[in-house]
């Protein structure tokens, strides 16, 4: 109860990176170079997927409530 404005910065702060990530990269888009630009996008989100599933344990055990700080 205590963190529900924090964890509310915390989704605004997400949204704000990917918009100025996106920002950033959108730079490269041209209708020549669409199907790499978005094999590159693609690639990059399944390595990312792949890397967060090595640490799904440590998140669960960070999320648990049992009070415990890492």
């Amino acid at each position: 109860k205590a963190f529900k404005s924090q964890m509310m910065s915390m989704y605004f702060l997400a949204d704000a990176a990917g918009q100025a990530v996106n920002a950033q990269i959108v730079k490269f888009y041209s209708s020549a170079t669409e199907v790499p630009y978005f094999l590159t996008i693609g690639t990059v989100s399944i390595v990312f997927g792949i890397i967060l599933l090595f640490f799904v344990k440590k998140i669960c055990h960070l999320m648990d409530d049992d009070g415990a700080a890492a």
